[in-house]
């Protein structure tokens, strides 16, 4: 069928071929960038996704360090993690959304999203109302310390030193020694003891560790003990014993206040686990997410080199079959014309050789017509 075609037809559909192959490799290399481009974006809105969660991470961190301190203008650290937040969630709602993602990628993202929405209910639910437990107990803690001076100073100005002028003035030396055992006791079993208690308290806050609590409740049991020793050597008076109960409400009142303190600390720890948690699955979802695209973009990059290299060695194996054919079809007709030109060139060189035959046989005939007429015109004479 080919054969019997035109030679233009013959050229202009080899020329056509070729410019389709050409059309379909120009497509395959565009089909492959656009797609190569739109998983890359993906990777991107994923990369942006885990730095988002990265300053998650950091604010929950100064967080911890600077509590409901303003940290930005009039913004906390928690503040600034809430926004933080707020933009990591839009960009997983955003990326979910992505028409180009693929089922199993999406189901992927849609994880994050739910692990990300964990994270921020440890934060919101846990981590936050534990911190205001603790800054609520440190300022109560504040409030019975100076609380405890102003009952120390009371006792010691409205009590102990009216009793020890008036002893000295009856000269009842008795009655002087029993209160300078009184105060002496005061300073070492109350005011000194409860002075390492709020220094026990200080390195607690700022520690949080469980070796530093035991510390603290050692020194708090000490500490009542103290006080309980005071009460009882101060019995038979009652103004003494008024303020040996008064000292002791107060530290009960220590103590409650650092058992919430401690409940804060117990479950801020345990909600920093819970996020510590949910984050760790995030990072993990995203990781895989991204592993995914990496996989597709590589298969692209594979499939779109196979196929540009199959259709270059297509190309030019079609190219070379239509190049033989086209010049066979040019050739071909050629050597038909200079066959026949050879065969017309040797037609004419025998009708020549016998033209010029006939007139060698037409000079001989004339010659001896003209012998004859000389002889006969010799015999005429």
């Amino acid at each position: 069928m080919f054969g019997n075609l035109k030679l233009s037809t013959k050229m202009a559909l080899g020329f056509g071929i070729l410019v389709v192959i050409a059309a379909i490799m120009g497509y395959v290399g565009w089909d492959a960038l656009n797609s190569t481009l739109t998983v890359a974006t993906l990777r991107s809105d994923g990369e942006q996704c885990n730095k988002q969660l990265d300053a998650c991470a950091k604010y929950r961190r100064d967080f911890t360090i600077t509590g409901f301190a303003k940290v930005s203008g009039e913004k906390t650290a928690a503040d600034l993690w809430l926004e933080s937040f707020a933009q990591l969630k839009s960009s997983l709602e955003a990326l979910s959304q992505q028409e180009s993602l693929s089922a199993e990628n999406r189901r992927e993202v849609n994880t994050a999203l739910t692990d990300a929405l964990a994270y921020e209910k440890s934060f919101v639910q846990d981590v936050l109302p534990a911190e205001k437990a603790k800054e609520a107990a440190w300022g109560e803690w504040g409030d019975i310390g100076w609380k405890v001076t102003a009952e120390v100073d009371k006792v010691r100005a409205e009590v102990i030193a009216p009793a020890k002028q008036k002893a000295a003035e009856t000269k009842d030396y008795d009655a002087l020694a029993r209160l300078a055992g009184i105060e002496e006791k005061l300073q070492g079993d109350i005011v000194s003891a409860f002075f390492l208690l709020r220094v026990n308290a200080v390195y607690l806050a700022k520690t949080q560790a469980d070796a530093q609590h035991e510390a603290y409740q050692k020194q708090l049991d000490s500490t009542l003990a103290g006080a309980e020793n005071w009460a009882k050597l101060v019995s038979g008076d009652e103004k003494l014993s008024d303020a040996a109960t008064a000292i002791k409400g107060l530290f009960a009142s220590y103590r409650a206040t650092g058992d919430r303190f401690y409940d804060g600390i117990t479950k801020s720890r345990a909600a920093g686990a819970d996020m510590a948690k949910a984050a760790s699955a995030v990072v993990d979802d995203m990781k895989s997410l991204d592993t995914a695209l990496k996989e597709e973009m590589q298969t692209i990059a594979a499939r779109s080199n196979a196929l540009m290299i199959g259709m270059a060695v297509g190309g030019v194996i079609l190219g070379s079959i239509l190049g033989v054919f086209i010049t066979r079809s040019i050739v071909k007709p050629i050597h038909r014309i200079i066959v026949n030109l050879t065969d017309g060139a040797e037609q004419t060189a025998a009708a020549s050789g016998q033209v010029s035959a006939s007139s060698q046989s037409l000079a001989e005939g004339s010659s001896e017509q003209a012998a004859s007429l000389e002889e006969t015109s010799s015999s005429i004479e």
